[in-house]
């Protein structure tokens, strides 16, 4: 046992010099990432196949982990070469071709914007980061993916949330969900704690001054945060509250515990693939108040790996109709 723990120290000394040597050679900072980025899912891939090939726990997946840890096995590294791997939930991609290029950005005043459905989604000050944002957020809205807040074959769609609802987009970035909703609602409340997004925002809602407002902060239970009970005791109460918070939702749920028992409708779409634990949590916590279903596919590339590595996107949770406070 003595002899294999020096064998493994030495290999762990012997991989960070190669990685200090790597971090040397490689100055541009993007190269770099996506270098760490392909030792990292390499690293996940092999930590996945251990834990799954042992004790029959490849037998207690479902159909479709299965068929994600298969293709994780068999062809992960056939495919990926030298490539920085790109996500894929087995369905073919919409084609980026010229004649169907469904993202058009485009110049004003300085910023560039995403036209969209009828609107303009502000992004950045310089065109190829546009393009790469929009690209991800073309990713996450309009395709099979497990951030899609949307599913078309559940028939929950942006058409499925009815008029004059009163949205609370909790972490709204560009703000792209609530322009998809801003026609339809009556009242768009945007929650977001980044100063980079801020002028984006005023300019993408500059059209939409009387039902759209936008709130600057950290939403939660913490000292200083926003806690959506206390901003909603006054004002109508929100119909749909979506969250994107890094992490953090657990804590914006412990700020709702009002809205979340009282006998208001109301949709809710938590993203629950920053930490491992937040899908079984919210599901304790909303089960008996709400229906629950999640998005299609899962996550399992994600930072900070753990059994059982596979992820929910997003929780959709409807509130039950007689739920009583």
């Amino acid at each position: 046992m003595e002899d294999e723990v020096k064998v493994l120290k030495s290999r762990i000394e012997n991989l960070e010099k190669r990685l200090s040597w790597m971090e040397n050679r490689y100055n541009n900072e993007l190269e770099f990432r996506q270098l760490g980025g392909r030792i990292d899912f390499r690293l996940i891939r092999l930590e996945m196949l251990s834990y799954y090939h042992n004790k029959g726990r490849y037998w207690q997946l479902d159909e479709t982990q299965r068929r994600l840890l298969d293709d994780v096995e068999d062809n992960l590294l056939k495919n990926q070469g030298r490539h920085f791997f790109k996500e894929r939930y087995f369905e073919e991609p919409v084609s980026m071709s010229p004649q169907h290029n469904p993202i058009v950005i485009e110049e004003k005043d300085g910023l560039f914007y995403w036209s969209i459905r009828g609107g303009q989604v502000f992004l950045s000050k310089e065109r190829k980061h546009a393009e790469q944002i929009a690209g991800g957020l073309y990713r996450e809205f309009f395709q099979p993916s497990p951030h899609n807040y949307f599913d078309l074959e559940t028939g929950f769609t942006v058409d499925s949330i009815p008029e004059g609802a009163v949205v609370a987009d909790v972490g709204s970035a560009e703000g792209l969900f609530g322009m998809l909703l801003v026609q339809k609602a009556k009242k768009v409340y945007l929650f977001e704690n980044s100063s980079y997004w801020m002028p984006m925002l005023e300019k993408t809602y500059a059209p939409y001054k009387d039902k759209v407002e936008i709130v600057q902060g950290t939403v939660g239970d913490g000292a200083g945060d926003i806690r959506l009970d206390d901003f909603f005791r006054d004002r109508e109460k929100p119909t749909l509250v979506k969250m994107d918070v890094e992490g953090y939702e657990a804590s914006v749920l412990r700020g709702m515990r009002g809205l979340i028992s009282s006998p208001d409708m109301m949709t809710m779409l938590i993203c629950t693939y920053h930490r491992q634990e937040d899908w079984p949590h919210f599901y304790d916590l909303l089960k008996d108040n709400f229906e629950i279903t999640s998005s299609p596919g899962y996550y399992w590339h994600m930072p900070d790996p753990m059994p059982p590595f596979f992820r929910h996107g997003v929780m959709r949770a409807v509130k039950k109709a007689g739920v009583e406070e």
